[in-house]
């Protein structure tokens, strides 16, 4: 089966937050100090409502032997990029667990390490089919652990647009600051991607042909290749649109990019090798 994108990007940022920011456990006493900080986005297609509260319900999750906590907003559709302070019972130290679903492309989440605090930055893109306005709902996190979200601002526009949303914190105990930068970008709809092989002398080898309902786990190249296209064929205003580019070999894997219900791109995470 082939990786959705939400799970490459999980997993590979996991591991940059497991090695970085190490923030020690602080005891819940009387003398801790509580804290309430933005953290991320959530984003939605619909404004949320005013008449009610939207906490996330933390879940588990294996990944190579590990169990992690992550949350979720149930029962509200829509796009996570945020990222969590989790402290596992019994374990001494906090650590950072990204949320990025596999709607939202392109996404980068830093943690700055600095001796007087911290700075979180997240970006993303979504792309759309059609120029509707999304909401950018800003996702918090207080001392007790408990993520929430509260009702942000709708934008939108032709082409390509971004909003950006920062907050920053400062108190005698540490400074803190966040900045996320969400783009939308309208794009005609992809009905498939092909892969072509060439070899040395331009001649082609093979093609491999991917659609929604036909995703290979893995491309195993052709032995003689020297390079590849990536094709994209949309469904435009005017007919059949192909956009190409040159695949890089080195990458472990292609990001295949098709519909979704909701009216967004998806990814999928093919891989990419010369071993069989």
């Amino acid at each position: 089966m082939f990786k959705r994108l939400a799970g490459i990007i999980g997993a590979a940022l996991l591991l940059v937050s497991l090695g970085g920011c190490q923030l020690a456990r602080e005891d819940l006493g009387e003398d801790a100090v509580a804290w309430e900080r933005m953290i991320g986005v959530y984003v939605t297609f619909a404004p949320l409502s005013p008449d009610r509260d939207y906490y996330a319900v933390p879940r588990k999750r294996q990944h190579e032997g590990y169990e992690t906590t992550y949350y979720v907003f149930e029962g509200v559709p829509g796009v996570a990029l945020f990222q969590a302070l989790v402290t596992d019972e019994g374990q001494p130290e906090s650590y950072w667990v990204p949320t990025a679903d596999e709607g939202m492309m392109d996404v980068h989440i830093g943690i700055h390490c600095k001796d007087d605090g911290e700075e979180l930055e997240l970006s993303g893109k979504l792309y759309r089919f059609e120029a509707k306005t999304i909401y950018l709902n800003q996702v918090y996190q207080n001392s007790a652990g408990e993520v929430y979200m509260l009702a942000g601002n709708g934008f939108t526009g032709p082409g390509l647009t971004e909003a950006t949303i920062s907050e920053s914190y400062d108190s005698p105990e540490e400074k803190y600051s966040v900045k996320v930068t969400v783009a939308m970008e309208v794009v005609e709809k992809p009905v498939q991607d092909v892969i072509k092989e060439f070899d040395g002398n331009d001649q082609l080898l093979k093609a491999t042909v991917i659609t929604a309902e036909d995703i290979p786990d893995k491309i195993v190249l052709h032995p003689d290749c020297a390079y590849a296209i990536a094709e994209t064929h949309s469904e435009g205003a005017e007919g059949m649109q192909i956009a190409r580019i040159l695949l890089d070999l080195d990458a472990q894997y292609y990001t295949f990019k098709y519909p979704c219900e909701q009216g967004y791109l998806v990814g999928a995470a093919i891989e990419i090798s010369r071993d069989k």
